[in-house]
């Protein structure tokens, strides 16, 4: 199990200690952990997990802490960062699940293939559809994903695989890889469609998927408060205004063309839209915000 503060990972540990269930904390890239070292216990450690998720501050923890706490450290020297530095900025150094990374990749992959390649083969395979009636008839369903996928110029693909790094590799730590791999597609579809609806089918670009992201988190942390990653104010807040910001059409040349604004608000309303029904089902199956 999965904790953002080593205080609460180590009273979770010692109130295990106490039920004389034996465990270990490690510090990891993603987080402090409490292991289990005796799967017998594999039930019954999910058990107590969800109690003090429901209540952290219940007195039993404090009791343990007092009766049974260790003073021993935790390493931090595995997390690559000190304590105080893992609430700021960006979290280059969290590590990405198989989404996050496999996303990255393909990224990565294409934009040097337009680059050093067949940009006019690329382009051809990953447009998004011409027409509405080549949408029904085509069969050709992957081009509702693959315009995200391909960036022209280096600082759109760096701008937006940060962020994809940032934000998915939240969603994949702690609502898994399945639900990243949903939230993509739905996300993808939903702001591919939005600007082609309002300029056609030239526009690429992932931003679209990271409005989305963005949208999802924001909402999300706000229906379960006790969601160990929610997004920070001050970047909310810095992403809605450079929305509104490219709107304005100051940032065109810039980014070498128009930039996609529909689908910038189709993925961030899609991305509120998830959050709030994802949020509120997660609360009703007494996930309390975090896939264990």
């Amino acid at each position: 199990m999965s904790f953002a503060h080593p205080r609460a990972a180590h009273a979770f540990g010692d109130y295990l200690t106490s039920l004389g269930i034996r465990n270990r904390i490690v510090g990891t890239d993603v987080g402090v952990q409490v292991l289990l070292l005796d799967e017998h216990y594999r039930a019954a450690f999910r058990e107590e997990f969800q109690r003090f998720w429901d209540n952290p501050n219940d007195e039993r923890y404090l009791a343990a802490s007092w009766s049974v706490g260790s003073t021993e450290p935790v390493d931090y020297a595995l997390l690559g960062r000190s304590a105080g530095r893992r609430s700021g900025g960006f979290a280059l150094r969290r590590m990405g699940g198989v989404v996050t990374l496999s996303v990255l990749a393909i990224c990565v992959v294409i934009f040097l293939e337009m680059q050093f390649g067949d940009p006019l083969g690329w382009r051809f395979l990953l447009h998004f559809f011409a027409d509405f009636s080549a949408i029904v008839n085509s069969g050709e369903w992957w081009r509702w994903i693959t315009p995200s996928l391909w960036h022209f110029q280096a600082l759109h693909i760096a701008f937006n695989l940060l962020w994809w790094w940032e934000l998915g590799g939240n969603v994949e730590r702690h609502h898994g890889s399945v639900r990243l791999l949903i939230l993509f597609v739905v996300f993808n579809v939903v702001s591919n469609f939005s600007q082609f609806w309002m300029s056609g089918p030239n526009f690429l670009g992932l931003s679209g998927v990271v409005y989305g992201l963005l949208g999802y988190l924001w909402i999300y942390a706000k229906l379960q408060p006790r969601y160990p990653e929610p997004m920070n104010p001050m970047i909310v807040r810095m992403m809605l205004i450079w929305l509104v910001v490219c709107m304005t059409g100051v940032l065109d040349g810039l980014m070498g063309g128009g930039v996609a604004n529909a689908a910038h608000v189709g993925g961030l309303v899609a991305g509120m839209a998830l959050g709030c029904c994802f949020g509120w089902l997660d609360g009703v199956g007494g996930r309390k915000g975090k896939v264990v």
